[in-house]
């Protein structure tokens, strides 16, 4: 077999009915256009199939993340599994990177299946954290070490594969994750932003985007928030479904201070990925004021969208901002010290400016795709020159 033959990849991604459509599509169309011949595996609901594309799609996963009875999930899965290996064997795919796994133990087996035919594996855990507390850090740590390369998106990320997990330096990769520029409507304007989704226009926004878990510091926003009587145009707005471990209880009994009364917009519910950008580009502030964090694509969304942001002091989230400069950083865990960050931007429409300004620019210039998808296909190319090694 020479070393020539034409790089062919299979990205598998599951649960493409969520927000990992956005990820997977825009990493699938930078490879190709970077000559990788890739394949995207995932769900039959995948999101983005109405989208032009220079890659190919294969919808082989259904009723795995969707909503179906229970009982018919696993044997969904393991269906598309077998079209996997059934698609590698015949197009003689190489490398098969996986964005996430559905069923980690019967996910180990395929990788231990799949080495056995010689195929490199590639695996990118995007919430490790969740994956290990909801599996076990035996059956995880079993996955990651069959996988030939891990790539991450922050060295925070390979830090605590490396802390957690023993694995090897040298098989950890860090790559920058590229922007949700594709995604966005440039000529989107504040104030239509916030008349489609009816949010007030008189108000300054302070937008806590995502899932409400306990680790996301919601109610370090809240203290924050009452903080700042003086500054009663400030509203928060907390936008998420809760997790069914999260006190909503406690939440709203948190914002029904008579000192809050109408600050706080709380809409806790799932919200369509296609809204993402109105929240966003309605806010005066997006904030992260999370206590921990594995990887937050709130940050990139943010960033993409030019929005005036403050975050927590956590190393996962401080990686990529600059005090100062293209964000606001305050002290984890304290309402005070996040208070003052807010009267800042709030009271400083100039200082807000700037810092939008340039996270934008950060998220244009330094967070591309085209440099995402160079690093992991040099990545692809050196698992490809071990598939295939030259003679002597």
């Amino acid at each position: 077999m020479k070393s020539s033959m034409s790089l062919k990849i299979c990205s598998v991604s599951p649960y493409g009915d969520t927000g990992m459509a956005y990820y997977d599509y825009s990493f699938c169309q930078a490879l190709s256009e970077a000559g990788v011949a890739v394949t995207l595996f995932t769900t039959q609901r995948w999101l983005l199939a109405h989208r032009e594309r220079k890659f190919k799609v294969e919808n082989h996963f259904f009723g795995v993340y969707e909503t179906v009875e229970p009982s018919q999930r696993l044997p969904n899965y393991l269906a598309g599994l077998a079209k996997i290996f059934s698609y590698v064997l015949k197009e003689k795919v190489q490398i098969v990177h996986f964005q996430s796994f559905a069923f980690p133990t019967v996910d180990a087996l395929f990788l231990m299946w799949l080495k056995l035919w010689r195929i490199k594996i590639v695996y990118s855990p995007h919430d490790i954290a969740a994956l290990k507390a909801n599996t076990g850090i035996e059956v995880i740590g079993h996955l990651l070490d069959l996988a030939d390369v891990l790539v991450v998106h922050s060295v925070a990320n390979k830090v605590f594969l490396i802390k957690e997990f023993d694995i090897e330096h040298d098989r950890i990769r860090v790559i920058q994750q590229g922007n949700y520029n594709a995604f966005l409507n440039p000529g989107l304007t504040k104030s239509q932003a916030q008349e489609k989704i009816g949010l007030p226009q008189d108000k300054k926004l302070i937008l806590l985007f995502g899932h409400l878990r306990k680790d996301k510091g919601i109610a370090t926003a809240v203290k924050a928030l009452a903080l700042l009587p003086d500054q009663d145009t400030a509203v928060l707005v907390i936008v998420g479904k809760p997790h069914p471990a999260f006190d909503m209880d406690s939440l709203r009994r948190d914002i029904s201070v008579p000192q809050l009364k109408d600050r706080v917009i709380l809409k806790d519910q799932w919200i369509e990925d296609s809204l993402a950008e109105l929240y966003y580009k309605s806010a005066d502030v997006v904030l992260l004021p999370y206590d921990a964090s594995y990887t937050s694509a709130v940050l990139v969304y943010a960033f993409s969208c030019g929005a005036a942001t403050v975050v927590s002091n956590i190393y996962e989230l401080t990686e990529f901002v600059v005090e100062g400069d293209n964000a606001l950083i305050f002290h984890a865990g304290e309402p005070a010290d996040l208070a003052q960050k807010l009267r800042q931007l709030i009271t400083n429409p100039v200082l807000a400016q700037r810092i939008a300004r340039s996270a934008k620019h950060v998220a244009d210039n330094e967070w591309k795709w085209e440099a995402t998808a160079a690093v992991q296909k040099k990545i692809y190319k050196e698992l490809f020159s071990n598939y295939f090694p030259k003679a002597g």
